[in-house]
């Protein structure tokens, strides 16, 4: 059986973009537009890996949602990969002691991104 992985991302292009390729390295894919969407399916069906945009329109604070996912007993266990715009050092910094898996900046970073998708789930 192929392992899940949700992606939450306030851009659609970017849903759009890495589910095809994640569909592409055979695993199952879906895509929430915003956080609370993501907290319905993350609550609805265990995902193996979330990935996760940290700067959404609403949402003030990233990290705290991710802590707030990190530490929800339903939801423990599960890899949690940061993939934004933003590469900001004390941003990254707070999202790995959140607990993130990994935090990769989108399109500079896409092939580590990637990878490193392989590696937490292989």
């Amino acid at each position: 059986m192929a392992k899940r992985i949700l992606m939450i991302d306030d851009e659609p292009n970017t849903i759009e973009v890495v589910g095809d390729r994640l569909k592409e390295m055979g695993y199952e894919f879906e895509g929430r537009s915003n956080p609370k969407e993501g907290q319905w399916a993350t609550s609805k069906t265990r995902p193996d890996l979330i990935v996760l945009d940290i700067n959404m329109p609403g949402w003030n604070d990233g990290i705290g949602f991710l802590d707030s996912i990190r530490h929800h007993p339903n939801l423990l266990g599960i890899p949690i990969v940061i993939y934004t715009s933003l590469n900001i050092r004390e941003l990254r910094r707070g999202a790995e002691e959140a607990g993130a898996s990994g935090y990769y900046q989108k399109l500079s970073e896409d092939k580590a991104f990637y990878d490193k998708i392989e590696k937490l789930l292989g």
